[in-house]
């Protein structure tokens, strides 16, 4: 969905500034006629302005979404590490674990100390440590899993809609768009499992190749 908005906003965008300027021009040229002039400003707003006008609303909902799948990624490996190692989180492995810079690491990591008044040390060489309160021995019964496909190799891409059609219990369709989706932005593909229908479905997504990413949510 998000390539196709990409596609089409580009379309619109570009169709609407080449119309734009083509009939700018002829209304603002002095040897237009008055009637001309008027057909031509009708054509400005309607086949230029308004083209641009939903093209940028197209690129302001791709922005918007694809903020939102960075921000719940990022919150599922953040949650990830706390069970992992027991609240204690540092700057490098949170952005090795993401794929991010250290800086975004330290920033994303800085709101949540702040958000849970965590507390933090800074060893000799500098690396920064982050210590969350909490028990994280066990998950209580109440939090459900969803699963995110990540991204998709090409070659099993077919298999893939297989797997997930007969796991998922589907339509064809609709799987088709969620793995062609899967290859530009990360799709949520399973919502409110459990951990172990959670992590068997990654494990048989990544046998074939995929990447995902289980995200925890309470009920």
């Amino acid at each position: 969905m998000a390539r196709v908005r990409t596609i089409a906003a580009g379309i619109l965008l570009g169709t609407g500034l080449f119309i734009s300027v083509l009939t700018g021009s002829t209304i603002v040229d002095r040897n237009t006629p008055p009637q001309a002039r008027a057909r031509f400003a009708t054509g400005f707003v309607l086949l230029g302005v308004c083209p641009i006008a939903l093209g940028s609303w197209l690129v302001f909902q791709n922005q918007r979404h694809g903020t939102a799948t960075e921000r719940d990624r990022l919150q599922g490996i953040f949650y990830k590490l706390l069970r992992d190692h027991h609240g204690q989180i540092n700057v490098l492995r949170f952005a090795m674990e993401a794929k991010i810079t250290g800086d975004e690491a330290k920033a994303f990591l800085d709101d949540r100390a702040r958000e849970f008044n965590a507390r933090f040390d800074v060893s000799e060489e500098g690396k920064i440590s982050y210590y969350f309160d909490g028990d994280f021995t066990m998950l209580s019964p109440a939090v459900s899993f969803d699963v995110i496909l990540e991204s998709v190799p090409r070659k099993q891409r077919d298999r893939i809609v297989h797997l997930i059609q007969r796991q998922m219990s589907l339509e064809t369709r609709a799987v088709k768009s969620m793995v062609r989706q899967a290859q530009s932005t990360p799709v949520t593909i399973a919502r409110g499992v459990s951990q172990q229908r959670a992590n068997a479905l990654r494990d048989m997504l990544e046998a074939e190749g995929a990447k995902t990413l289980i995200i925890s949510r309470e009920a």
